[in-house]
């Protein structure tokens, strides 16, 4: 589910931060010090903006 919420946030529409998710990674399943089961995820995003006035 998370990979489909990156996946659809890359848009056109004006003032949106996110262009493409070029990639993807995991998830991983990592413990926690306290033993709970944790996942990790990356994702690499191409983002544009506009200059400061």
């Amino acid at each position: 589910m998370v990979k489909m919420i990156i996946n659809d946030s890359a848009r056109t529409d004006p003032g949106n931060p996110v262009a493409v998710v070029v990639n993807s990674a995991g998830p991983y399943r990592i413990t926690e010090e306290s033993g709970q089961p944790s996942y990790f995820m990356t994702f690499e995003l191409v983002v544009v903006g506009k200059p400061f006035d």
